[in-house]
């Protein structure tokens, strides 16, 4: 136990748990997009997916697992942010060039980015799950009396600012996993050389497709490529 609480103290021991819980963050970040895409499909398609997330015992699993995940989200930023300067400290007297002139911007606005990220966390809570920055949302039903998630998006996302919030902070995440996403297989211990190739563009691949896949749905509610039933 005690050995435990000093890896978990040390630095080393911080990016293995930011790699580990990266990890976790990454892998509900695509089963989102997945639920999210269902909006092409229709109005139908989608509700029905958010109807059988409200069922229970899915439910309460699903609670659950939104607090585990907020902690993480949490621990994940306020531990990057200390990590992040704890390398500039150490690096400002290790080297009289910083070596940030070679980094990637990804790498350079990690701290940025994770910021970026939690509050749009925390306002897309507000908005679509706790329905608290337009309680009318709340009362939205389709013909089969299940509330009506189709509608909800596409009236949140023809507000242009709103919109435009998202996409920024879709670019913000595309920085973020394009780099971490890479420079997680280093702090696990599993980039080699052998790989390497797979390891530094896998983060930036997947990164690349939930930006695209997450920013296309409000721009094509501006757009009118999905409207209204």
């Amino acid at each position: 136990m005690a050995r435990l609480s000093s890896l978990f103290q040390s630095s080393i021991g911080k990016k293995v748990f930011m790699a580990i819980t990266g990890l976790a963050l990454l892998g509900f970040v695509v089963a989102h997009l997945g639920g999210n895409l269902l909006i092409y499909l229709g109005q139908d398609q989608l509700n029905a997916y958010g109807y059988k997330l409200k069922s229970q015992p899915v439910y309460t699993l699903l609670w659950f697992a939104r607090a585990g995940l907020l902690s993480i989200v949490l621990y994940h930023t306020i531990t990057g942010i200390r990590l992040t300067l704890q390398n500039r400290s150490a690096k400002q007297y290790a080297y009289k060039k910083p070596t940030t002139l070679y980094a990637s911007v990804g790498a350079r606005t990690m701290i940025l980015s994770g910021l970026v990220i939690l509050s749009f966390v925390i306002y897309h809570l507000l908005h679509f799950t706790f329905i608290a920055t337009d309680p009318a949302l709340q009362h939205l039903v389709d013909d089969q009396g299940r509330h009506d998630i189709y509608t909800m998006v596409i009236l949140g996302f023809q507000n242009k600012a709103i919109s435009f919030f998202y996409i920024i902070s879709m670019v913000f995440l595309w920085l973020h996993i394009g780099h971490g996403g890479s420079s997680v297989w280093q702090s696990l211990g599993f980039r080699f050389e052998k790989y390497r190739w797979v390891t530094d563009n896998i983060g930036p691949a997947i990164a690349t497709f939930l930006l695209l896949g997450n920013a296309s749905i409000p721009l094509s509610v501006m757009l009118g490529i999905i409207q209204l039933p």
